[in-house]
């Protein structure tokens, strides 16, 4: 697994632009021999669009303000969601 630096933009930038930038984000990565990539965020409108097939969202959630306990327990559960996410998306590509 390779873990990028974050894909950052601003609020107001226009989707189709941004969608176009992270389209060549992934084309540049199959090009340098990554056969599977994905996204993480918690921004619930990457849902749409081509790449939604690869984005998992993660709930925004303030953790600072929880039990500790509960705090990992969620991290926990988010992890083994997002393990079975990416088993899901290798067995089917």
């Amino acid at each position: 697994m390779f873990l990028l630096p974050a894909f950052v933009y601003f609020a107001d930038e226009p989707r189709p632009s941004l969608a176009e930038r992270l389209a060549g984000w992934t084309s540049r990565l199959g090009q340098e021999g990554m056969k599977h990539v994905f996204y993480v965020t918690c921004d619930p409108a990457w849902q749409e669009g081509e790449e939604a097939d690869r984005v998992w969202l993660v709930p925004d959630v303030p953790l600072e303000n929880m039990e500790e306990s509960y705090r990992h327990e969620l991290v926990k559960e988010q992890a083994a969601e997002l393990i079975r996410f990416f088993v899901s998306c290798w067995t089917k590509r």
